[in-house]
């Protein structure tokens, strides 16, 4: 209980790639996912990557700012 109040929710959407996106960085989750996830996040870590199928992609590990 301890470590999980100490690290918090943390989230990790996948999402079209954006080169604004970087660690430490906010990220605003809107209305079109689940009520907990929306509001302001705290990027802790992206990784981009591109293919000829996907395209530009990031995926992005946030946790809520304390």
């Amino acid at each position: 209980l301890r470590k999980l109040k100490r690290s918090g929710v943390k989230i990790k959407p996948d999402m079209p790639g954006d080169p604004a996106l970087g660690a430490e960085g906010l990220i605003d989750i809107g209305a079109g996912f689940p009520a907990y996830m929306q509001g302001g996040w705290s990027i802790d870590r992206v990784i981009s990557r591109g293919s000829r199928g996907e395209g530009y992609r990031c995926s992005v590990e946030a946790s809520e700012p304390v």
